[in-house]
C-alpha cells in the first residue's frame, strides 16, 4: 500500500478494523465513532485526504449511517468515498449510493442538501 507509512496510518487501520467489527455486530453507533477517529488519523497525515484508505473508511461509515437510517449522511459518505477509493471498490460505492438514494425517494425522510463529510 502506498501513501501513509507512519504511526497514524497504523492507528487509522486499527480504528477502521474496530469499526468494521462493530458494524458486523450491529453496533452501528460504535462503528461510526471508530470510523470518525480513523478519518481524523488519516487527515492528520494527509491533510488533503488523497489516500485510498480514506475512501474505504468513508464507504464503511456510509454503510453504518445507512443501517441507522441516516440516509443523507450515508450519501455524503458514499460521495466522499468515490473520490479516493480504489477503482476495484468504486462499483460497490456507486451501488450503495444508488440504493441509498432510492431509499430516500421511497421514504418520508426529508432531503438535506449541502452536507459535508
Amino acid at each position: 500500500m502506498q501513501g501513509i507509512k507512519s504511526e497514524p496510518h497504523a492507528a487509522a487501520l486499527f480504528y477502521m478494523s474496530a469499526g468494521q467489527c462493530n458494524y458486523y455486530l450491529g453496533q452501528y453507533e460504535e462503528a461510526l465513532a471508530h470510523y470518525d477517529i480513523a478519518i481524523r488519523k488519516v487527515l492528520k497525515v494527509v491533510p488533503g485526504g488523497d489516500e485510498p484508505i480514506l475512501g474505504l473508511i468513508y464507504y464503511n461509515r456510509g454503510l453504518s449511517n445507512a443501517s441507522l437510517v441516516r440516509y443523507q449522511d450515508a450519501i455524503v459518505d458514499f460521495n466522499a468515498a468515490k473520490g479516493t477509493i480504489e477503482a476495484t471498490k468504486k462499483a460497490q460505492v456507486l451501488f450503495q449510493l444508488g440504493a441509498t438514494e432510492r431509499k430516500i425517494a421511497n421514504s418520508n425522510i426529508p432531503d438535506r442538501e449541502n452536507r459535508t463529510p
